[in-house]
Parts: structure tokens; sequence; C-alpha cells
């Protein structure tokens, strides 16, 4: 068993804080994957997905991201980097207007 360990600062406390929401929002998706992999397409709409599945995994990816950027790491290069915010700018575009 583990035990919580309290963040070095208020900027890690909030990066923590993202990743509660990233992985409540990337659950809500993986249920409804799992959902539609038991019980194919909705009933109500007849779309494979009746909550926002891909939404939603997006919108975890895109937490996911932010705290992946508001961390240090000390052998990322500049590419890596880059590619990084590319990504996270592309999800931020797809997401506007959704939540």
């Amino acid at each position: 068993m583990s035990t919580d360990i309290e963040p070095a600062d208020k900027a890690e406390a909030n990066l923590r804080s993202l990743a509660i929401a990233a992985a409540e929002s990337a659950a809500g998706g993986a249920a409804e994957l799992l959902r539609y992999a038991r019980e194919g397409a909705a009933f109500v709409t007849g779309e494979p997905f009746d909550d926002d599945a891909v939404m939603k995994l997006c919108d975890a990816a895109k937490m996911a991201l932010e705290i992946e950027l508001g961390v240090e790491i000390k052998d990322r290069n500049a590419d890596e980097r880059e590619a990084l915010n590319q990504a996270l700018g592309a999800l931020e575009r797809l997401l506007e207007g959704w939540a």
C-alpha cells in the first residue's frame, strides 16, 4: 500500500489536481469504449458512442500533455518539446467549444 506524498509546491499541487481531472476524463472515455465493445452502437443515437468518448479521451490527453510540459524534464530535446506543444495545440483547437 502506498501513501500520498505531499506536493513540493503550489505548481506541483496544481499539476496533481489536473492529473485527477485527466484520469476522470480518461476513465469516462474508456468506460464508453467498453460499453461499445460489449453492446455495440448506442441504443438512442445508433452511433458507436452514446457519450463523447473521443472528446473525453482527447481532453485527457490534452491535460496529460499540460502536465508533461509543466514539469521540467532534463533530457527532453527541443524537437520533442516542439512536437508535444504542437500536439497540445491541435487538441486545444479540437476541443474548443466542446466542454
